[in-house]
């Protein structure tokens, strides 16, 4: 940002590049008056499957939307991560992508009961993004494959200490 628009024209700011808050997601919450960005075209066909899937209805309850926001955001985040080469592991971006997988495994299997979650929930991202982002169409086998591994391992890491607290 470098002007301001006043009666007589543009003038300069006195400081360059202000930044005003206003977001991708909350300029496109404006402009479809939308009170909640979860609402929006960005993010609800993300949404809508949730609910579907779930049985739970986003609003409902404070648990359940939770969970909701949750799984969209971590979701979204984690497919343009996968698009952009990032695997998951333990260090830097992968550590970032395998944290958004887990924990949106969790709060799925957790608080709205579901299992698979990025088979059944990757082509609504799809809809929602995937005309922004082609590649993440022609990646989604490959997105697809990734996030299921790591679901499986996630499992399997989850099993074992449920093993071990109960040995002890």
């Amino acid at each position: 940002m470098q002007y301001r628009r006043t009666q007589e024209g543009w003038e300069n700011l006195p400081q360059k590049n202000v930044d005003f808050g206003g977001g991708l997601e909350r300029i496109a919450m404006a402009v479809q008056q939308k009170q909640d960005i979860f609402l929006t075209d960005n993010f609800y066909p993300i949404v809508k499957k949730l609910e579907q899937l779930s049985g739970q209805k986003y609003g409902q309850s404070q648990e359940s939307t939770r969970a909701i926001r949750i799984l969209v955001d971590h979701l979204r985040a984690a497919s343009l991560l996968a698009m952009d080469g990032v695997l998951p592991s333990n260090k830097d971006q992968g550590y970032a992508l395998r944290r958004f997988l887990r924990r949106m495994v969790r709060f799925g299997k957790n608080q709205l009961h579901l299992e698979n979650i990025s088979d059944a929930l990757f082509d609504s991202v799809l809809d929602s993004i995937g005309w922004l982002y082609p590649e993440l169409t022609k990646q989604q086998p490959t997105i697809l494959k990734i996030f299921n591994e790591e679901e499986k391992r996630f499992a399997n890491t989850l099993s074992r200490a449920q093993k071990q607290v109960k040995l002890t």
